[in-house]
């Protein structure tokens, strides 16, 4: 267990690094440098040692200046934990807060935008934000399609196959949906 430090450098595919990147918010890059963090001690993010699902939580901690332990399992211990009940919906990430066990990525990358200042009070702004991510996520369940295909009701594809799907989804669909983001984010003023 450590406390969420910037997260370090690692090698993340071009499809990864522009999700993790349009869940950060740059103007909101200041609030590296402000005070103590946020959060009680107990906080915890519970993930794998890569990037995934988890990394745009970290960096949004990192901005926003939420403290919290991050918890990197191996797939052993993840298995275990599995098995045993240990996670809500049987997955990760998981954020223990408060005697709470919060699923769910996007939900918990909203709790920590809250908690850091990242995320808008006025609830017209929050459900614009929430259009981003929803959008974002869209183009995180297309990939997860194709790795986890009997989880969403598909075959188990061959290497081909999926190889395949991969391959219209990084060529024509996540450049899709990154246009869209990147027409919101040239019209904002932030």
């Amino acid at each position: 267990l450590r406390s969420i430090d910037p997260p370090p450098i690692r090698k993340m595919s071009a499809t990864g690094t522009v999700l993790a990147a349009s869940m950060v918010s740059a103007v909101a890059a200041w609030k590296l440098v402000r005070g103590q963090a946020k959060t009680a001690k107990e906080d915890e993010l519970v993930y794998f040692d890569l990037a995934g699902r988890g990394e745009y939580i970290r960096l949004a901690g990192v901005i926003g200046n939420v403290s919290f332990k991050d918890r990197r399992l191996t797939r052993d211990e993840f298995l275990r934990k599995k098995k045993s009940g240990e996670f809500n919906f049987s997955q990760v990430p998981v954020f223990l807060t408060d005697g709470k066990k919060v699923a769910q990525s996007t939900s918990i990358l909203r709790l920590v935008g809250k908690r850091g200042g990242l995320y808008p009070k006025d609830p017209v702004k929050a459900a614009e934000v929430d259009g981003l991510l929803d959008l974002i996520e869209e183009a995180w369940s297309c990939l997860d399609n194709t790795k986890y295909p009997t989880r969403f009701g598909f075959p188990d594809w061959d290497a081909k196959t999926r190889l395949g799907f991969r391959k219209r989804i990084n060529d024509v669909i996540i450049p899709r949906k990154m246009g869209y983001l990147e027409s919101v984010l040239k019209e904002s003023k932030s």
